[in-house]
């Protein structure tokens, strides 16, 4: 429906962002890659939205190096500390990702997508459990979880957060 969206609308920053991501999270980074290309296309995303775009094309990529420059350009997002916690535990830099926490308390949502992403099962257990039903609702959004989907401890965790399971 929003490459259909995509398709028909004149420039639009709410569509053409929804349609960029729903590639990205769907890994069609070939079609996301001639988006980024398309000079139509790129003017909606000016200044910070230009960054932003480009940081997650190379984070859901999978090219942390590269989406890295990116990131440190917009240093004053809210999401700046979590997104630099994120890359340094996909790089598998503990020390660095010790170094955020300590320098920016991340929340336990935060601290939960981290160690999920670390595969530190009992301390992502942890912080999960310590979420509020309104903070718990946005877990399902991040495939970060997708490896613990099936787990019966994360199920249990979806169901008493009143979750979709599946």
């Amino acid at each position: 429906h929003l490459k259909k969206a995509y398709k028909l609308s004149n420039p639009n920053y709410t569509i053409y962002k929804g349609y960029f991501y729903a590639l990205l999270y769907n890994k069609d980074f070939t079609e996301a890659n001639k988006l980024l290309n398309d000079k139509d296309f790129m003017k909606v995303f000016t200044g910070a939205r230009n960054n932003y775009i480009l940081f997650d094309y190379h984070y859901y990529k999978g090219e942390y190096n590269k989406a890295l420059p990116y990131l440190e350009k917009h240093k004053k997002n809210g999401q700046y500390n979590l997104n630099k916690a994120a890359i340094y535990a996909y790089l598998g830099d503990e020390i660095k990702v010790r170094e955020v926490f300590e320098t920016d308390t991340r929340s336990y949502h935060d601290k939960a997508l981290i160690f999920a992403i670390q595969k530190s099962r009992d301390s992502m257990y942890y912080y999960l459990n310590k979420l509020t039903i309104n903070r718990a609702s946005s877990i399902n959004q991040y495939p970060e979880f997708n490896l613990y989907r099936s787990e019966p401890k994360f199920v249990e965790f979806l169901k008493n957060n009143y979750l979709p399971v599946e």
